[in-house]
C-alpha cells in the first residue's frame, strides 16, 4: 500500500516537472498576449536592422514643412514633439553623451538612429520653425541638451546653429533676461550725487515742456 502511494506520488512529481501548473493553468489570452509582444519586438528588430546600411538623404526645409502639417506625420508623432518617445541604448543608470553621428559616409550605420536622422522629411532648418520650437525649453528659450532629446552630436550642433539664425532672421523670438539695477551704485564712480541727478532731469522735463 505504501509503495503504490510512493509511485503516485513520484509519478506526480514527474508531471509537475515535465509540464509545469504555472503553464497548465495560465490562460489561452495571457499567452496570445505574449505571443504577440514577442512577435512586435521581433519586427522592431527587423525594422531596425533594414534601417541601417541604407543611404541618407534628407528632406528640404520647403518639403519638410509641409510635411509636418501632413497626416503622415500626424499618425507618426501625434502631437508630442519628434523626440518624446525616442529611448535610447545605454548601459547603467546614467544616460552618457550621445554618440557623434549616426551618418557615416552617407549611410546610417546604426539601427537605432536618433529622433532626426531616422526620418528623412525632419529638416533642420531657421526656415523649419515649427520644428526647431520642438527642441526649445519653453520657459527659458535656450536649446534642450541632447541627453533629453536624444539626437547626436552633429544634430545638435545643427540644431544651435540654425536656432541661433533663426532668432537673428526673426522666425523665433529670442529671450532675454531681466535684470534690474541699482543705479545709485553708480553715482560715485560717475562724479555725481543723487541731488544732481534730480536737478538735471527736472531741467530737462521743464525744457521740454
Amino acid at each position: 500500500m505504501f509503495r503504490a502511494i510512493r509511485i503516485n506520488a513520484c509519478k506526480q512529481i514527474l508531471q509537475e516537472l515535465v509540464i509545469p501548473k504555472a503553464v497548465q493553468q495560465r490562460p489561452l489570452s495571457v499567452t496570445c498576449a505574449c505571443l504577440r509582444r514577442q512577435e512586435k519586438r521581433e519586427e522592431e528588430e527587423n525594422v531596425r536592422d533594414a534601417r541601417k546600411g541604407r543611404e541618407y538623404n534628407p528632406a528640404d526645409a520647403e518639403t519638410s514643412k509641409q510635411y509636418l502639417q501632413s497626416k503622415a506625420y500626424r499618425d507618426t508623432y501625434g502631437d508630442d514633439p519628434v523626440w518624446k518617445f525616442y529611448r535610447r541604448n545605454f548601459r547603467g543608470h546614467i544616460a552618457p553623451d550621445t554618440r557623434l553621428t549616426c551618418v557615416r559616409k552617407g549611410v546610417i550605420s546604426t539601427g537605432n538612429a536618433c529622433p532626426v536622422c531616422r526620418d528623412e522629411y525632419l529638416c533642420i532648418s531657421y526656415k523649419n520653425r515649427d520644428l526647431l520650437q520642438q527642441f526649445l525649453d519653453p520657459m527659458t528659450g535656450e536649446v534642450l541638451p541632447s541627453k533629453v532629446t536624444g539626437v547626436c552630436q552633429k544634430q545638435h550642433q545643427r540644431l544651435l546653429f540654425e536656432v541661433a539664425k533663426a532668432q537673428d532672421y526673426g522666425y523665433i523670438e529670442k529671450y532675454f533676461p531681466l535684470r534690474k539695477y541699482n543705479y545709485s551704485e553708480y553715482y560715485k564712480l560717475a562724479g555725481l550725487t543723487k541731488e544732481i541727478l534730480n536737478a538735471e532731469t527736472e531741467e530737462m522735463s521743464e525744457n521740454s515742456v
